[in-house]
């Protein structure tokens, strides 16, 4: 996937909504196209996720992504678990 096609996943509202649909994440800032960071949740719950994005070749690109904040352990593991999940869906959208 082109690296600003990636990006525009994680930073567009509507696109974000394809992949990520109900997720409580709001833009804080984005860098086009080498970075995004969101909060996640509202209020006193309010996590971190930061995503930055590389270029691996011709049409292609990868995501690192850091969901911080997190309660603890028993936490960062099921987020783990859903981020996993996520990923699946966010592949199948950009390829479609």
């Amino acid at each position: 996937m082109p690296i600003e096609r990636l990006h525009a996943a994680f930073a567009d509202e509507a696109q974000r909504a394809l992949w990520l649909p109900g997720a409580p994440l709001r833009l804080r800032t984005a860098t086009a196209p080498k970075s995004a960071r969101l909060d996640w949740g509202d209020g006193d719950g309010t996590t971190r996720v930061s995503a930055c994005f590389l270029p691996t070749g011709d049409a292609k690109s990868t995501v690192g992504l850091m969901h911080e904040c997190l309660a603890g352990a028993a936490e960062a593991e099921r987020m783990k678990a859903f981020w996993r999940g996520r990923f699946v869906t966010l592949k199948q959208v950009l390829e479609r």
